[in-house]
């Protein structure tokens, strides 16, 4: 049995088609580490489909920040056994960060030091941060000061 795990790497600036088996893109570009969760999650589930689930399995996540755009939905099929566990964990020395938020784009001035933007669609949102600061979203023509 093999003792070695077996790992798959995911970056915000991966690539899901790449099979995840590097931390870094290689020279020709054909591997280099997953894009998203859902590709990690179900690289494993492809193993335990062909049979090939024979020891550990490491998800390494590398630095930056991982958007999610729904759940990480996990069930039975992602689960590991006492002699080959399935390990979500942060590359060593990396501190990746998980976002269930949009990223906005394409901020425009609009008066002083407002800023404003085009919503990609109807989104309701309790908060918004902008370079890291907490910021107060629009309520015009009233704001509700508790909100």
């Amino acid at each position: 049995m093999h003792t070695d795990p077996r790992l798959f790497y995911v970056s915000p600036r991966g690539n899901d088609e790449w099979p995840g088996s590097l931390p870094a893109p290689d020279a020709d570009g054909s591997d280099g580490p997953l894009a998203t969760l859902t590709r990690a999650r179900d690289a494993v589930r492809d193993l335990k489909a062909a049979a090939a689930f024979d020891r550990p399995v490491t998800i390494m996540l590398l630095e930056g920040t991982h958007r999610l755009e729904q759940p990480l939905a996990l069930d039975v099929r992602d689960s590991g056994t006492a002699d080959k566990p399935v390990t979500w964990t942060a590359y060593p020395g990396h501190e990746p960060q998980l976002s269930g938020g949009i990223e906005l784009t394409k901020l425009q001035p609009h008066q002083g030091p407002i800023q404003k933007c085009v919503l990609p669609r109807k989104w309701t949102f309790r908060q918004l941060f902008l370079d890291g600061k907490r910021q107060v979203p629009a309520r015009w023509p009233k704001r509700d000061p508790d909100d």
